[in-house]
């Protein structure tokens, strides 16, 4: 994020806060009428959406801040434009009448928008899957891993696991299987982000627009997400849905339905 002015006002502190809690997302926040953007977040979204940036008032350039807002009343296309391009973005909301504020008026993020999981019709695409996919890295010997896979299309149910065996420093069989599904976003563990740093920037070339998306290792660990899956089916077990046999498979769909 772009260096905040030296002079900040209550509602620019209010929103830095917020921001530092949704640092990977583009942060709307209410205002009023409309959703603003500032910093670095502003001059993303009026590139992205075709509007203008401007800034609000200094006496001297250095301590400009960026800014842009579109209204809340048409905010559905402008989200989506947001989505299609890649980015998640935060929804933050004022939670108080500002007639009856004390000072700054209370806002916190009420949702987080993501090009994988969202079912609103704006933003979806009628005539194909919108996936979101998670992926892990489960070393298998010294010369033999494997990637599971997990995809998951919010707007219709459809939930797939798999595992594909990856020869050594080589992430082909995942890139092929990825540009194949066309997922729009992406999820990875924290650990592996680094290691899937080649295939990341190969997709990103190949799926323009992919969301990526890291979640703390935690999530992913086999018991963790066997108690996710079978929390989530209401089962005893995984054996009725023939995944038990796919270790990295389970923990990359459980990690996705965390």
């Amino acid at each position: 994020m772009g260096k905040p002015p030296v002079k900040m006002t209550p509602m620019l502190r209010q929103y830095l806060e917020i921001k530092e809690q949704h640092k990977d997302t583009i942060l709307f926040y209410r205002m009023g009428d409309f959703y603003e953007m500032f910093f670095d977040d502003a001059v993303t979204a009026a590139k992205v959406l075709g509007i203008t940036l401007t800034s609000r008032s200094s006496k001297d350039d250095e301590n400009k801040v960026p800014m842009c807002g579109v209204p809340f009343h048409a905010v559905s296309g402008y989200l989506a434009k947001m989505v299609k391009a890649g980015y998640r973005v935060a929804i933050c909301e004022q939670t108080e009448d500002p007639r009856e504020a004390k000072g700054i008026v209370k806002r916190e993020v009420i949702r987080v928008v993501t090009p994988g999981v969202t079912t609103e019709e704006q933003l979806l695409d009628e005539k194909s899957n919108r996936y979101v996919c998670a992926i892990v890295v489960h070393g298998v010997s010294r010369n033999l891993s494997r990637a599971g896979l997990s995809f998951l299309d919010v707007s219709t149910g459809e939930f797939l696991v798999s595992e594909l065996n990856l020869p050594p420093q080589s992430f082909d069989p995942v890139i092929e299987e990825l540009t194949r599904m066309q997922p729009a976003e992406l999820v990875i563990t924290e650990k592996d982000h680094e290691y899937l740093l080649p295939a990341i920037d190969t997709l990103q070339v190949l799926l323009p627009g992919l969301c990526i998306t890291s979640r703390q290792e935690f999530f992913f660990e086999p018991e963790t997400a066997t108690l996710t899956l079978t929390d989530h089916f209401r089962t005893a077990n995984l054996a009725g849905f023939g995944c038990e046999a796919m270790p990295a498979g389970i923990r990359a769909a459980g990690g996705l339905l965390s």
